[in-house]
């Protein structure tokens, strides 16, 4: 019973996995950008949960300090949309990296840059 037990929490912790999705966009790029975001809508008829919302400075792999409106491992229900945006500002180029714990097949959103006066200056959809 206890090996049963094991192997079906096996296959269930990797089903889960196997689910996960990611979504990103970028690099984009603009001289007179000033600040970025990662905005995202759950457009399906179920929960979803982001589990990671990374943002990246042009060139560069490492993740910067960021907030979001929707925390890390928190369900988004749907028709609710989150962005992710970095602590500091005056930043010219941006990625950013979405994971979810499923399938993310009803999520879109994109990658802006915008000036100080927060006019669009470069935009790229999450793919």
């Amino acid at each position: 019973m206890k090996t049963l037990l094991t192997t079906i929490a096996l296959v269930v912790a990797m089903t889960a996995g196997a689910n996960a999705a990611q979504l990103g966009a970028g690099p984009i790029f603009s001289n007179s950008a000033y600040f970025g975001y990662c905005w995202w809508i759950n457009l399906g008829s179920a929960n979803i949960t982001p589990t990671s919302q990374d943002m990246y400075l042009l060139n560069s792999n490492i993740a910067v300090s960021t907030h979001s409106t929707c925390p890390n491992g928190s369900p988004v229900s749907p028709g609710t949309s989150c962005e992710t945006f970095p602590v500091n500002e005056g930043v010219n180029g941006l990625s950013c990296k979405m994971v979810f714990s499923t399938s993310a097949v009803n999520v879109r959103g994109s990658l802006e840059l915008t000036d100080a006066n927060s006019n669009e200056l470069s935009q790229v959809e999450l793919r």
